[in-house]
């Protein structure tokens, strides 16, 4: 038997239904027929901006999944990967990762469904897809890097984004190998493939019809993130490795690389450094949003969270967590230096909460520089940095660790001492 509602129920009821309507009409909704069943929408919303059109929304949706998103100054693209499990008629397992890419217009602030490419393999980012003068490039690994033989080999694949015709591609890139790091930079296209060694491949794009490697690198680590320099300086942030018993390769600390590429055919790594020890990890390493660099002054701030061996201690997994918060380095020269260590945690805490176990709410996630001074942010502080004077500036500090939400803190909160 139904229950009944109380007035006011009813009242939340009828407003929800007045408050909440459909983004569009079943009629409304675009499809692709021969890609599966579709296990989830996409929708792209426009807001408008412009005096007098103020708050005015646009929708489309389609239906598919979404994973990697990317946008041009005419265009939304996303992507989502397909995996095909099955078996072949002689039992083996099939190679069948595709990966979809949505492409969506932006004309006169309205998106719409234009094309849909497909692609063999899987990428590894939204910094796998870029739009160039016309033309869309996607960097694919496509095979099974870890099958004994592997089978992976990674691709690049151009598409006119006016008729979606391919344009060209390279295909068969570092076999044995997956992508761990894309970046394109104009008619340039940097690939970090690992399995063992870190090879850094340089690739011509100026003629969309006929892409090509220019040159090479191999060196001990992987990069995760890729970052521009300058023309010719190119900074990787990844780990660093060592070969192991088995012949395959250990992860250790975070690694930064810097890379001359200003002759394609033949890049060269300039400096690096390495910070603590295995488990190590940044946050800008898989979030782009947390590297800062400032080109001006050559500052790079990264989220850091170090894990150490204790002294004395050679022992494989022994290694515990000593400094969480963000390291500072500068960029000159063609080098890499330390130039401080900020941490919103409290050194009047116990070392197990000091140092990120359940004390994640103080690890630094964001970094601004602003009139030379540096603001951090973690989720319950924000605090200003005098890079100058190596300092925090005095009363410039916002703590908001005492949840707002408790009116009486329990023992847990007042015991502790912030």
């Amino acid at each position: 038997m139904a229950r009944t509602l109380s007035p006011s129920e009813a009242d939340v009821e009828l407003k929800m239904a007045v408050d909440v309507s459909p983004v569009c009409s079943c009629e409304d909704v675009s499809y692709v027929s021969n890609l599966g069943v579709s296990s989830g929408w996409v929708t792209v919303v426009a807001v408008s901006t412009s005096p007098d059109s103020m708050g005015q929304v646009k929708t489309t949706t389609h239906a598919g999944r979404g994973e990697a998103v990317m946008m041009s100054a005419r265009y939304i693209y996303v992507s989502a990967t397909n995996w095909d499990y099955t078996m072949l008629s002689d039992g083996e397992p099939r190679d069948g990762q595709w990966t979809v890419v949505l492409q969506f217009a932006l004309a006169l602030g309205s998106p719409t469904f234009s094309r849909l490419y497909t692609v063999p393999g899987s990428i590894v980012n939204q910094f796998a897809l870029d739009e160039h003068e016309g033309h869309l490039r996607i960097a694919t690994t496509w095979g099974d890097m870890w099958r004994d033989p592997p089978t992976s080999v990674s691709n690049v694949y151009i598409y006119d984004t006016e008729d979606g015709r391919q344009a060209g591609k390279v295909e068969g890139l570092a076999p044995g190998e997956r992508i761990y790091a894309v970046r394109f930079a104009g008619d340039t296209g940097y690939i970090v493939t690992f399995r063992q060694v870190d090879p850094l491949f340089v690739l011509d794009l100026s003629d969309a019809a006929h892409p090509l490697v220019r040159g090479q690198l191999k060196i001990p680590g992987f990069s995760e993130y890729l970052h521009p320099i300058s023309s010719s300086l190119l900074l990787g942030l990844g780990k660093d490795t060592e070969d192991d018993a088995n012949g395959g390769a250990l992860v250790l600390g975070v690694k930064l690389s810097l890379f001359d590429v200003g002759k394609p055919e033949k890049p060269v790594e300039l400096a690096s450094m390495i910070v603590g020890h295995r488990g190590t990890n940044s946050l800008a390493s898989y979030d782009h949003k947390a590297f800062l660099f400032h080109p001006a002054s050559g500052l790079l701030v990264l989220p850091m969270q170090v894990w150490e061996r204790p002294k004395g201690n050679e022992e494989r997994y022994s290694e515990e967590v000593v400094f969480d918060g963000a390291y500072l380095f500068y960029i000159h020269d063609q080098a890499i230096s330390l130039y401080d260590k900020v941490s919103h945690q409290s050194d009047k805490m116990p070392k197990g909460w000091r140092w990120g176990y359940g004390n994640g709410e103080r690890q630094i996630y964001r970094s601004v520089y602003m009139d030379a001074n540096l603001v951090t942010i973690s989720d319950r502080h924000v605090q200003i940095y005098d890079l100058a004077n190596k300092a925090k500036l005095r009363d410039s500090s916002l703590n908001l660790t005492r949840p707002q939400c408790l009116a009486q803190p329990p023992d847990f909160w007042t015991n502790v001492v912030y």
